[in-house]
């Protein structure tokens, strides 16, 4: 498998929740769609089997400009996530491979309607030691208030879906809803959604945690972390700690796992992991949050502007042809990408099966019923431009794209654009055929709602693609409360969506790598920000002299 060029973390277009603001809550809400009556079930928690190891010390290593640092669902302020995952608990946690709900600090939920959701918190939680020694309990007070900071500091979920908050008693917390909103865990299991006390760790203008680390040292490079001593049976950490080693570039995280100084190595985005066995060592896959696509775009007037589009892509069969045009295998086979759906593989509950997408007809690579199909619009020898951003790995897709389109009738011209020009004209849809990468994808709801007629932002459509079943079929999803529930709803909607041939074809998904040393159990990197917080609590390493 070739190794694609590195390129900037910049240079792909971020579309996830913090970019959306409004968007996110005029496209996920709406009508009651399956609140599953009072109670919602909650996953059981993870246990570990067998005899408790000897705790031992893991130790992590990160560059300063990764995606542990991140920016909060519409506030604007940077939030370190490496250190509020492993030192804060959320409410709940969300595996996004169910997509499935697990107790953290709440242990019971209830949704008496489409609009009210009633957490029984855990009994007896207190925060860590703040910097003057305070021990503060955890109550529904403290999380009222914590969560009234938030709505201050313009969160998008604390300030714009959350109406109000009520506190019954000490151990029950009630959000109340401005509209039934289909993201409530996800985004309650985020770590903008952490959970803060009123002290601060010492030394630092940091809200103290309540979660399963403690930040006990910070030296030179290095960030320590001990198991919290208030933690005991199934909630008590099985390491002793957990070590973050800061380097200034990828090159000296790569030595210091070489050497054995670090015990896991997340490899940037982009880059192939080297085959290593010769100390044990284990590769970790899964799918980014990120998508390659090709947009067509099918209307002149966007967004009240004149731009640039193909009348002839309005008509199915034409789109349709050039789906199946597409040798999806040797684009995957470029760098090794997942097959990806609407909803991108890294939400595994709420997208398409892989087997799905390759048994539907848009996904088959047959160029003869291709050319049939172009022959029946009348469109034989369709001329357009194929916009594409100044990226090496997507200059070979374009390479691919273009021949499979040439090998049909169509007739594609390359314009392989500066980044920050491609991506203005993107962003306004202002072009006749392009290729790109969407980021930060850490929602379901983003692939839903890049098909819908308001478009991701609740404006307009890329693409000037409408489908009023499909947008019907987006809304019932985006508003059901059960994560189960509306992933089954998305299922539904996207197969809709693949049935009308859309405008926007997703093409692929890249990989991201672990590299694992000996010894290390329990780091399930498949579970994305969860392994972090909810899941650290399992993970198991060797004790350190």
């Amino acid at each position: 498998m070739r190794a694609p060029g590195r390129h900037s973390r910049r240079r792909f277009i971020a579309l996830g929740v913090g970019a959306c603001g409004a968007g996110l809550v005029i496209a996920c809400t709406g009508t009651s769609s399956g609140a599953g009556g009072p109670g919602l079930a909650l996953e059981p928690r993870p246990k570990f089997s067998g005899r408790r190891p000897a705790p031992g010390v893991l130790r992590l290593g990160r560059l300063p400009d990764t995606a542990s640092t991140t920016v909060t669902s519409g506030s604007g302020a940077a939030i370190d996530v490496d250190h509020v995952l492993l030192s804060h608990a959320r409410l709940v946690a969300v595996d996004p491979r169910g997509p499935s709900i697990y107790p953290d600090a709440a242990i019971a939920i209830e949704v008496p309607d489409a609009q009210t959701v009633r957490f029984t918190l855990r009994d007896g939680q207190r925060f860590h030691p703040g910097g003057n020694g305070t021990v503060q309990p955890l109550s529904a007070d403290t999380v009222r208030t914590d969560f009234q900071r938030r709505a201050a500091e313009r969160q998008t979920l604390f300030a714009e879906v959350i109406d109000r908050l009520d506190r019954p008693d000490s151990r029950t917390l009630v959000l109340h809803l401005k509209a039934p909103f289909g993201l409530l865990f996800e985004l309650l299991g985020g770590p903008s959604a952490s959970l803060r006390g009123d002290g601060t760790y010492a030394g630092t203008e940091d809200r103290v945690g309540s979660g399963a680390w403690v930040p006990a040292q910070r030296e030179t490079g290095v960030m320590r972390y001990t198991a919290n001593p208030a933690l005991s049976g199934d909630l008590k950490p099985l390491l002793h700690s957990v070590e973050i080693a800061s380097a200034s570039v990828a090159s000296e995280l790569d030595a210091a796992f070489a050497r054995g100084d670090i015990d896991v190595r997340v490899h940037p985005a982009g880059t192939v992991p080297p085959a290593d066995q010769s100390r044990g060592v284990s590769a970790l896959k899964r799918p980014s949050r990120r998508m390659r696509g090709l947009g067509l775009s099918l209307l002149g007037l966007k967004n009240g502007a004149n731009v640039r589009s193909i009348p002839a892509f309005q008509d199915h069969r034409v789109r349709r042809a050039i789906a199946m045009s597409l040798n999806r295998e040797a684009l995957l086979a470029l760098d090794g990408s997942y097959t990806s759906g609407p909803v991108g593989p890294s939400h595994a509950g709420d997208a398409l099966p892989e087997a799905d997408l390759r048994a539907h007809q848009i996904y088959r690579y047959e160029p003869a019923e291709a050319r049939k199909l172009l022959a029946a619009a009348n469109q034989d020898a369709l001329a357009f431009r194929l916009a594409l951003p100044d990226l090496p790995l997507m200059l070979q897709w374009a390479q691919i794209v273009a021949e499979n389109l040439q090998a049909v009738g169509f007739q594609p011209r390359l314009q392989n654009l500066p980044f920050d020009g491609w991506q203005k004209s993107f962003l306004a849809g202002d072009f006749e055929a392009t290729l790109f990468e969407l980021g930060a994808l850490d929602t379901p709801d983003v692939g839903l709602r890049l098909h819908t007629t308001e478009g991701v932002g609740g404006r307009f459509s890329l693409w000037g693609y409408s489908n009023p079943a499909y947008d019907v079929a987006v809304r019932a999803a985006l508003s059901a409360f059960d994560p189960k529930v509306r992933a089954e709803k998305s299922r539904e909607a996207q197969r809709l969506l693949l049935d009308d041939a859309p405008a926007m074809l997703p093409l692929g998904t890249s990989a991201e790598f672990a590299s694992i040393g000996p010894g290390i159990t329990g780091y399930d990197f498949a579970a994305y920000e969860m392994n972090t917080g909810y899941l650290s609590s399992m993970w198991v390493a060797p004790q350190r002299a």
